[in-house]
């Protein structure tokens, strides 16, 4: 006897949708497909709406260990789940930032502790952590390396030749916060006078576009798979169309 059944669901997979009913047992899928054999303690209708796999956010802020007023693994993982995402991996930029071993193992067991999703979590780059880091990923716990061009949230800026040694000294994911930090920093004293600029002022789209370029020229030197966060102009689109299954795995 399957646990539960859920009939008549439109189910959306890789090789597209179907109406199927779906089995449970025991916490995991067993069938999916036409009216199974057998009975179910508990059925429920799905007609006329999706069925479709847990999603993955391969980009969270959950904000703890050092910022949990503002999120932490409980309240945020809620939300993941309640819109239907499954596993989250949470990003190096907390307090302490996750730069090492000991960081790597304080977030894990609050993930543990508290998170109702599955959870990877990134590891950061550093000029002094790369070998840490690299081996974080090589022993299969850090999700990727998550390097940060432009300054944002936390002291994990690197500069280019930090980046370089990314790319050469490690192996694996590596995430990108893409944008030129030199045309950051022009732009912040530009508007240093004025208490309210526009986001696009002090945060050009230029340097987005100046650090796709740069990331572009290192993987096509080094090969190494690139994941490019938070994309937000056309301009970087255009440029990432024209290497598309030409560079291994950048987007």
């Amino acid at each position: 006897m399957y646990d539960l059944i859920v009939e008549d669901a439109t189910v959306v997979g890789s090789n597209g949708r179907a109406v199927a009913d779906v089995c449970v047992e025991d916490g995991r899928i067993v069938y999916v497909g036409a009216r199974p054999a057998g009975s179910a303690r508990k059925k429920t209708s799905a007609i006329g709406k999706f069925l479709i796999p847990g999603l993955i956010d391969t980009h969270v802020h959950f904000r703890s260990p050092g910022a949990h007023h503002k999120e932490d693994w409980a309240s945020g993982s809620r939300a993941a789940v309640s819109g239907g995402v499954t596993t989250v991996c949470d990003m190096p930029n907390t307090d302490p930032p996750t730069l090492n071993r000991e960081a790597w193992e304080q977030k894990r067991g609050l993930a543990a502790d508290s998170s109702r999703a599955n959870f990877g979590i990134w590891v950061g780059a550093a000029a002094t952590n790369l070998a840490e880091a690299d081996a974080l990923m090589q022993q299969g716990d850090a999700c990727g390396i998550k390097v940060f061009m432009g300054a944002s949230t936390g002291p994990l800026l690197v500069d280019d030749d930090t980046l370089v040694r990314v790319f050469q000294e490690t192996k694996g994911l590596i995430g990108v916060h893409a944008e030129d930090e030199a045309l950051l920093t022009t732009m912040r004293e530009r508007f240093a006078g004025n208490p309210n600029p526009e986001h696009n002022e002090v945060r050009p789209p230029a340097a987005a576009v100046a650090a796709v370029k740069r990331l572009i020229e290192l993987t096509r030197t080094t090969r190494r798979p690139v994941h490019i966060c938070h994309v937000s102009t056309a301009a970087e689109l255009n440029l990432l169309e024209d290497v598309r299954g030409v560079l291994p795995k950048i987007g």
